[in-house]
């Protein structure tokens, strides 16, 4: 019984599904079968909580660094209105394949078109677009891909050599699973983090949007109470059954959840989740070892290295690749090259 990503199980976990705390019940239900859980963010707190969800009993833990001494840190301050420019001056200065992450599927491809060589990738498009784009990224076809958090999961590509936050995320975990995409290789990488003040309003504002509203409980019991399936309830309320906060409320529910374990619930997570904006904030301001803060995050001891962050002072940057823009085909002049080998057979 294998589990990835298998952070997304515990409720102190930074990407909670709640598909995956059923996870716990099913292997109960075969019977205990042996386990492996696998995840590459998780605090000791998130380790205890996957244990417990799987009722593990003395499991024999691996636990590696989360230190990764090919990457060095960046953080680049600016103001809100200079962001774009920033991002163009990193650009000629960084060594390509790179990826951008955004919060937005809207902000990825407005970025995408404002950076030469860039493609977007979110979860907006079709599975076919997505699984296009994401084999011409892997093989080389591309350098530039600007992406949310819906790119990376499963990908693995050896020679990304820089990764660039255009916004904040939410979490230390969520930053560090993402930045994880460099430097695969071993050999060196950056990781970049542009923040412009009240960058963090716009993560306090999707937290609220995570969790079903109050009117969502009270008109999904009362038409349970009255007999309607949960089909019916959501064509009648106009409810989008893949909206992940109508999955979770609709999840507790059907665990018999009352509505104030859900809001009661839903309180300690917000909460949660607003210490979790602080300690990003805390790391994007506090005058110290980036390195260091990120280890002591995970319970680990701080390392000295050279190429470290731009508080150590000690970055080092490789000459940039000039990135290949692929011309054009002239597809009269193609053709011609293919049915007529010389001006005689015309």
């Amino acid at each position: 019984f294998v589990v990835d990503e298998a952070h997304c199980i515990s409720q102190w976990g930074h990407e909670f599904r709640p598909e995956y705390a059923r996870l716990g019940q099913i292997r109960r239900e075969l019977g205990f079968p042996q386990c492996l859980a696998l995840t590459a963010t998780a605090t000791q707190a998130v380790e205890r909580d996957i244990r417990i969800q799987l009722q593990m009993r003395e499991p024999h833990v691996i636990r590696r660094s989360v230190n990764r001494p090919e990457i060095q840190y960046i953080v680049d301050r600016v103001d809100r209105e200079e962001k774009d420019a920033a991002l163009d001056r990193w650009m000629t200065r960084i060594v390509r394949p790179c990826v951008i992450y955004t919060t937005t599927r809207k902000e990825a491809e407005r970025i995408a078109g404002i950076i030469e060589g860039a493609t977007y990738y979110h979860a907006g498009l079709t599975m076919e677009d997505r699984q296009l784009v994401q084999q011409q990224f892997l093989h080389d076809e591309m350098d530039c891909l600007v992406c949310t958090s819906a790119f990376g999961m499963g990908v693995d590509k050896g020679n990304v050599r820089t990764v660039i936050h255009h916004t904040m995320p939410a979490t230390l975990e969520a930053y560090m699973q993402e930045i994880g995409r460099a430097g695969r290789d071993g050999k060196e990488a950056t990781a970049i983090l542009l923040y412009a003040p009240q960058d963090e309003q716009l993560q306090t504002f999707l937290i609220e949007t995570q969790y079903a509203p109050v009117l969502w409980i009270d008109q999904l019991q009362q038409g349970v109470r009255r007999g309607e399936s949960y089909t019916k309830i959501e064509t009648r309320l106009h409810l989008n059954p893949e909206d992940p906060a109508y999955r979770l409320l609709k999840s507790q529910l059907e665990n018999g959840w009352s509505k104030e374990r859900i809001m009661q619930w839903q309180v300690e997570r917000k909460q949660l989740k607003g210490r979790e904006v602080s300690q990003m904030m805390d790391y994007i301001h506090r005058n110290e070892c980036r390195r260091k803060m990120l280890l002591h995050h995970f319970d680990e001891p701080a390392i000295v290295q050279p190429r470290c962050c731009d508080i150590c002072g000690t970055i080092e940057w490789q000459d940039p690749v000039k990135s290949k823009v692929l011309q054009p085909v002239n597809w009269k002049k193609r053709l011609e090259q293919v049915f007529f080998s010389s001006l005689d057979s015309v």
